[in-house]
């Protein structure tokens, strides 16, 4: 598959599935990944299927 993204992308897909599968807080993922805690927060809100 070939994957574009956006140049500032943070959430690439293995993230995005780190992120899912993390019991951190979304503080504690935001520090590790160097990433927004905004970022963190609304990937784990939608992974429970919840609108950020």
């Amino acid at each position: 598959m070939d994957l574009h993204l956006h140049a500032n992308a943070t959430r690439t897909p293995q993230i995005r599935a780190y992120i899912q599968q993390s019991t951190a807080s979304h503080l504690g993922l935001a520090r590790e990944l160097g990433i927004s805690v905004d970022n963190t927060k609304a990937e784990m809100l939608t992974s429970l299927g919840l609108a950020y």
